[in-house]
């Protein structure tokens, strides 16, 4: 149940900027000094949200979100929003409650009454009907698929499965008729919070709690029920109490215990128990008798916080006041920066001190001592003229050592002093193994070893090895493994170094952070062949093509439940050994840049992460891995160009045959994650994966079909039922059964007139020649219909008319028409690399995709050669604006390239090259034959292509001219050409 407080009841039908002036009131604001900070997503107008102030949030049985506002309501699947206002049926327009059913109906209630919405269509409870509960404030289901509504000042009403309505009050056993709030128990029972108190209602009669407590109720405004069947309540702005009742006694919190100090306007418990209350002055939670105070301090974009909500995969959202809805990420995930008291973002190392509860942060600018109970920074004073530290370890008496640009430092009890300098080289890493010696990795590609109570110099007596150590691990066994700038591995043990090199993971690339787990394997983050594993001579390598975020990896580090966290320079992944879940800024973190070797996990399993744009806190035990399964719906049904209704099965004509799906997975954890998979039955019942949520088909034969979509989440959770509708595509008159047995009876009949008139000599022989003759007939309409099919796909269908005729077609000019050559970039290459059943399936299966593409714009393919690729639009029908779906025909290409190289293993770049001009077109050869064109226009739209980018589309200034006002074109080139004649070129970038 979600509602807003409001502090008087309005009008029906009042204005809403009436509904503001009563709201305003929430606005008090008070600054309070917090330094960890969420990265929460908000949504406004700007999003399509219908208003900014969001009063109510609720999810239904299919898993859309619905948020009412003061202007209709939105339904929400992760990415767009659907709105309704009143004109599409909705009582009214002010929405201040909902709640959504076990039956599939969404319930919305405004000052005008109450509506319900079930499958597109609303029916509404108003005086027009005889309903007298307005406004309505609360909404909640008992049982029996009841709706309960308050009435405030007189009662209670339900709303049976029948629509039918029932009315509670003093003279049929409701205890108290001034009732505030409601809820349901864990035994499904109603609460009923009134002035007085609480009453129960067992689903056949009213009894009153006998709660022994000095609870002022009638300044209560909220009530809720965890999953102990605990009971909280929630004050006004003049009873500021979190109150806990057990059925036993009551527990009282006040903004002494740091509750915030101010009356709630809104109450909810999510399935972690966790109490969150939304108040005149920002959000707060309590969990693990701990209270948490969330303002713009942290992030919350909101000082007044409507209404709150848990969707099914555990993601909180707020509805503001004036802000629009705000989802907040996990409650794993916060950061700290600048405005939160570091002294720069960018953070090279982590020490913790897990005695003093303190984190140690050598920054661009420094050392950083930060009370991680307290949420505060230090600055330490240094007194040098260069702050920079690159890392900051402790040894085992608690000693601190900084690593500088060149100098290396102790610092205990707040002094710095100097150890030894580097002249030639920078400090890169720093390292204490447990016999407190002090491992130094430098840019002069020295590694030097001295020991932490050391007196002398850093000199060529404390070198160790000839190469620049850039990470160290020290296993169980004592053996120090060390990562090297060059991509060499090596193990010390006795003194004594040994190499391990490899030839094809590792070499040359920068081992940047290791780890050795209890089975003696070796886990290594690299910059740029991603992750590797090492053991008993054995390399396996995890890349981006196993979903890793980048090969780029910077960190790595264990944590305490077996998996291995891995930073990279596009997001943090966390690995089980097989698959990557992978964190990114719309995850909750500030950045998805980790720093080097910048890392610490305190005893409490939480996190510490070092980026580019400050310090990461992740805490475990929250984290929210998404383990339900998406929900997946069709949403949209387009047959050429007109929105059909797919709810029964679609009967089409056969022209019918091009048809678009649009479709939607539901997952508000990580929605820009979501992937598909589809088939269209019987036309291929093949599996096709895409992360695009439209899929088109056209040329469809006749037949039966059914289309299927599952969605699939960003933890491999796929749909539990696929999406799916059925369609019939009627074959033309001439194909149909009737057409047939009609002309079967014709030639019966003919053939019984011709032997009544025959002679009774030739009897035998005509009956035996009219057999020949059907099956000689038969077997011509077969190969005719193969030759016709066949000449279809070679030569455009408007010219077959001409060739059946003559025999020949006439050479035609054409005054203007437009030319694309596209082709693939290091294509021989790429061919010589794979098995020519792959390759052939690759081309096939993106010429295919470039085959829909092409007749959905009814432009015309003229050939492929290899790799190459050639359309024309204008020829042989002429079109006025052939460039257009030309260029558009090309931009949807290359965007098709694009989404597919995300989850294809081969990565294909394309060329494409366009110009518009005269040409020649007509059919040539003989047996073989071929329509193609000729001209100047198809050698410079050849020469487009030559000078084109990989991944781009290049025109010509002819072609330019065609389509500037509907696109967005970049010249890049001036060429005199052969041709003589200057000419510029333009990359399209993207629809005007």
């Amino acid at each position: 149940m979600h509602k807003t407080d409001f502090t008087s009841t309005p009008k029906i039908n009042q204005n809403p900027i009436s509904i503001l002036l009563i709201l305003f009131i929430f606005f008090s604001l008070t600054e309070i000094n917090l330094s960890q900070i969420i990265n929460v997503k908000r949504y406004s107008t700007d999003e399509n949200l219908t208003n900014s102030v969001v009063t109510s949030i609720t999810q239904d049985k299919d898993g859309y979100l619905w948020i009412g506002t003061l202007n209709g309501v939105n339904r929400f699947d992760g990415v767009n929003f659907k709105n309704f206002y009143a004109k599409d049926g909705l009582v009214d327009r002010v929405v201040i409650s909902s709640y959504a059913d076990s039956r599939g109906n969404v319930w919305f209630g405004t000052f005008a009454g109450l509506a319900k919405y079930r499958n597109g269509k609303f029916t509404n409870f108003d005086s027009s009907n005889g309903f007298k509960s307005i406004p309505i404030w609360d909404l909640i289901e008992d049982n029996y698929g009841n709706i309960w509504i308050t009435i405030k000042s007189s009662g209670i009403a339900v709303i049976g499965k029948d629509n039918s309505i029932k009315y509670y009050n003093s003279k049929n056993g409701l205890p108290d008729e001034l009732v505030i709030t409601l809820a349901k128990s864990n035994e499904g029972k109603i609460l009923i919070l009134s002035k007085s108190g609480i009453s129960i209602f067992d689903g056949k009669n009213f009894s009153k709690l006998q709660i022994n407590s000095k609870i002022e109720f009638h300044k209560l405004k909220y009530m809720a029920v965890d999953s102990e069947n605990n009971i909280w309540l929630s004050g006004n702005s003049s009873y500021r109490v979190l109150i806990k009742y057990d059925y036993k006694s009551t527990t009282i919190y006040t903004p002494k215990d740091g509750l915030v100090d101010a009356g709630s306007t809104s109450l909810h418990i999510d399935k972690l128990n966790t109490i969150w209350i939304g108040s005149r002055d920002g959000l707060c939670n309590f969990m693990n008798g701990k209270f948490t105070r969330f303002t713009e301090k942290n992030g919350i974009p909101s000082s007044t916080i409507l209404s709150i909500y848990s969707d099914f995969e555990g993601n909180t959202w707020l509805g503001t006041y004036e802000d629009g809805l705000i989802k907040m990420p996990p409650l794993s995930l916060s950061y700290f920066n600048k405005n939160s008291g570091l002294n720069s973002e960018l953070i090279t190392g982590i020490l913790g001190d897990e005695k003093k509860n303190i984190i140690y942060l050598s920054t661009l600018n420094g050392l950083n001592i930060f009370d991680t109970k307290a949420n505060t920074f230090e600055i330490a004073e240094l007194g040098l003229k260069q702050n920079f530290m690159q890392s900051v370890k402790a040894d085992k008496n608690g000693n601190i050592f900084l690593g500088g640009s060149k100098d290396l430092f102790s610092y205990n009890d707040g002094i710095l002093k100097s150890i030894g300098k580097f002249e030639k080289g920078n400090i890169v890493s720093l390292f204490i193994d447990s016999k407190d010696n002090i491992w130094i990795g430098t840019t002069e590609d020295k590694t030097f070893k001295i020991k932490t109570n050391s007196k002398s110099a850093i000199d060529s007596t404390s070198k160790i090895l000839d190469l620049q150590a850039n990470s160290f691990f020290e296993d169980k066994s004592g053996i120090v493994w060390i990562g090297t700038s060059s991509g060499v591995l090596l193990k010390y043990a006795n003194n004594t170094f040994t190499k391990i090199t490899d030839s094809v993971y590792i070499k040359d690339h920068p081992l940047q952070s290791l780890h050795v787990d209890d089975d003696g394997k070796v886990w290594i983050a690299t910059q740029g062949a991603g992750l590797i594993t090492y053991k008993n001579n054995l390399f396996k390598q995890f890349t981006t093509n196993d979903g890793l975020s980048s090969n780029e990896c910077y960190l790595l580090v264990k944590c305490d439940k077996g998996f291995y966290w891995i930073g990279t320079d596009k997001g943090l992944n966390k690995f089980n050994g097989k698959k990557f879940i992978v964190y990114k800024t719309g995850d909750g973190l500030p950045t998805n840049h980790f720093m080097f070797n910048s890392f610490f996990k305190d005893p409490g399993g939480i996190l510490w992460f070092g980026t580019n744009k400050g310090l990461v806190r992740f805490n475990t035990e929250f984290e929210n891995n998404n383990l339900t399964t998406p929900p997946i719906h069709i949403t949209k049904v387009t047959v050429i160009n007109s929105e059909i209704d797919f709810s029964s099965l679609i009967e089409l004509d056969h022209t019918e045959n091009h048809i678009s799906i649009d479709f939607t997975g539901i997952s508000f954890n990580s929605p820009e994650k979501i992937t598909y998979k589809y088939r269209l039955k019987n036309l291929d019942d093949n599996w096709t994966s895409s992360t695009s949520r439209q899929v088109k088909f056209s040329f469809i034969p006749p037949g039966e079909y059914k289309f299927e979509v599952y969605a699939i989440n960003e933890n491999g959770l796929t749909s539990t039922t696929p999406a799916s509708f059925n369609f019939l595509i009627n074959p033309p008159f001439w194909n149909s059964i009737g057409f047939r047995i009609a002309a079967i009876i014709s030639l019966i009949g003919g053939g019984f007139i011709y032997y009544k008139r025959s002679v009774k000599k030739i009897e035998r022989r005509s009956i035996s020649l009219e057999k020949i003759v059907n099956e000689r007939t038969h077997e011509l309409r077969l190969e005719q219909s193969k030759s016709e099919n066949l000449i279809r796909n070679i030569i455009p269908e408007v010219l077959i008319a001409e060739l059946k005729e003559t025999g020949h077609v006439q050479p035609k000019k054409y005054e203007s028409a437009t030319i694309l050559f596209s082709d693939f970039q290091d294509f021989t290459i790429t061919s010589n690399q794979l098995e020519p059943d792959t390759l052939l399936k690759e081309l096939n299966e993106i010429f295919e995709n470039f085959d829909r593409i092409v007749a959905s714009h009814q432009i015309e393919k003229l050939k492929t050669i290899g790799d190459a690729y050639m359309i024309a639009g204008g020829i042989p029908i002429e079109l006025s604006d052939h460039a257009v779906k030309v260029v558009k025909a090309a931009m949807e290409m290359q965007n098709y390239l694009k989404e597919r190289n995300k989850i294809s293993h081969v990565k294909w770049n394309m060329r494409i090259g366009i110009n518009s001009g005269k040409v020649i077109a007509g059919i040539v050869g003989l047996n073989k034959f071929s329509y193609d064109v000729w001209g100047d226009t198809v050698n410079v739209a050849s020469f487009m292509e030559r000078e084109c980018d990989p991944g781009k589309i290049n025109i010509s200034a002819s072609t330019y001219e065609l389509v500037k006002n509907n696109f967005e074109c970049i010249p890049h080139k001036n060429f005199n050409t052969k041709w003589n004649h200057d000419f510029t070129m333009y990359y399209i970038n993207k629809e005007a």
